[in-house]
């Protein structure tokens, strides 16, 4: 950006500084990035896009992480859009959100992980929002009858999904594969 001097009437020009660009010579101003790009040195002719990942607002000398939650798919974004219900996002830079496996929900946007459904629910869907309640006449069981021994297994197998997260499909280590039934009371 070059402006004139009131002393003799000379031109001195600074460079653009950082988050700002200049496309001409002897312009006496310098303008912003716009949002989803970014100048990352001084006296820039142009602005570079963000990654797909990433965001920026206008003026930024560098692009954000999208956080957990979140993502991005697309390169030059101004903002992180939110994983819908029923999805997640573990991880910064996200690209795209990954669906709640079976046995698993998110009622809400935005989340980092899926919640396992509680004793009494349980889900047969990806991608869910809720857990369903078993109907009646039904518990929420293995497919065999459960038994004071299988209580303690089933609340081992809890803990254990505490524990050791598989992100990639939301189940903790396949401990929750066959926990999206209900079983009959009948004796």
């Amino acid at each position: 950006m070059c402006s004139v001097l009131s002393l003799g009437g000379a031109v001195q020009c600074d460079a653009c500084p950082l988050g700002k660009f200049n496309t001409a010579s002897a312009l006496s101003v310098c303008s912003n990035c716009a949002a989803g790009r970014f100048a990352n040195f001084t006296a820039r002719t142009v602005c570079f896009n963000c990654d797909v990942g990433t965001f920026s607002l206008a003026g930024a000398f560098a692009c954000s992480a999208c956080v957990a939650g979140r993502f991005a798919s697309s390169t030059s974004s101004s903002t992180c859009s939110a994983c819908p219900a029923g999805s997640y996002s573990p991880l910064t830079l996200a690209t795209a959100c990954l669906a709640c496996g079976i046995g698993t929900f998110s009622s809400a946007a935005a989340q980092s992980a899926c919640s396992v459904c509680s004793f009494g629910t349980y889900q047969n869907n990806t991608a869910s929002s809720s857990c369903l309640g078993c109907p009646a006449g039904f518990v929420f069981a293995f497919p065999f009858r459960l038994s004071f021994v299988m209580h303690l297994f089933l609340g081992l197998r809890i803990f254990l999904h505490s524990v050791a997260l598989d992100s990639s499909t939301n189940d903790h280590l396949g401990l929750f594969s066959d926990l999206s039934i209900c079983d009959s009371l009948m004796s």
